[in-house]
């Protein structure tokens, strides 16, 4: 209550110094057990940041991320996970509770059917549309995900329906699809989608590199004729490349020649015309 209105006192009292010497930049707070997104050298005066907290931590007086504001050189909602050991257990809904009623509410209809009162079906059948008109499911917290903050949303217990919020991956991370950002939304009182945030980039270059060491295909050796065996006139070594074809003159016939190829280490050759 106290730093509350340290803050008020503050709001009150600096925008007098602003008209004097201009609104101030906020230099990067430090912050343990946690990371800041984004992370700069200095945040303009306005600037919006967002935190999360490592496993076994919460960000003091909300859930598992945070928001903090800079305000003329000075951070509002100063950017603290503190250990779970000191936080009072809160008293919340179960998430089955919308499940739940859904089924009472199906039992109810199945018992007014077989005993026959469809007046009364039909006026609870009424409530039904009109309950999940009037109060659609709503969701929790978003689940939380290392290496990953929401940036777009204030830290709350309840978000309605169709509420977005983005996750965004910290620095050196993406999600499995490459990127560093992802939507998800609040839909039938379940989030949907909910990103993983890793290393995906770096262990697929790293896989592409093995899957390139031990799969090249080696190449085909050349292909060395046999003198001895062949009735030429060449005196040196014929070496032939896989895939090359040579014509070779012959010894015992004026004007006739042979024609040689290499086909993976194999030699394929005419007789002399």
């Amino acid at each position: 209550m106290g730093m509350r209105c340290l803050e008020l006192v503050l709001l009150l009292w600096v925008p007098g110094l602003l008209q004097a010497q201009g609104p101030q930049p906020c230099s990067t707070p430090s912050l343990d057990a946690g990371f800041l997104l984004p992370v700069q050298e200095s945040y303009p005066h306005g600037t919006k940041i967002s935190y999360s907290c490592n496993d076994g931590y919460k960000a003091e007086g909300r859930g598992w991320w945070g928001t903090s504001t800079c305000f003329n050189g000075l951070w509002f909602g100063i950017p603290v996970c503190i250990s779970k050991c000191f936080l009072y257990p809160l008293k919340r809904f179960s998430s089955n509770t919308f499940i739940t009623l859904v089924r009472f509410l199906i039992f109810l209809c199945f018992f007014e059917m077989e005993t026959g009162t469809f007046d009364i079906l039909l006026k609870r059948l009424m409530c039904l549309i009109f309950f999940f008109t009037v109060y659609p499911p709503t969701c929790h917290e978003p689940p939380r995900i290392s290496n990953a903050a929401i940036i777009n949303q204030d830290f709350q217990d309840v978000f309605t329906q169709d509420t977005e919020v983005v996750y965004q991956c910290k620095d050196g991370y993406t999600t499995k699809e490459g990127a560093t950002k992802k939507s998800v939304f609040c839909r039938a009182g379940v989030w949907t989608d909910v990103p993983t945030c890793g290393r995906w980039r770096t262990f697929r270059h790293i896989q592409n590199l093995l899957i390139f060491c031990f799969f090249k295909v080696p190449a085909a050796s050349a292909c060395v004729l046999d003198l001895q065996r062949l009735d030429i006139g060449a005196t040196s070594q014929i070496s032939i490349k896989d895939g090359e074809t040579k014509e070779i003159d012959c010894t015992l016939w004026q004007d006739y020649s042979m024609f040689a190829r290499c086909s993976n280490g194999r030699i394929e050759a005419t007789k002399c015309e």
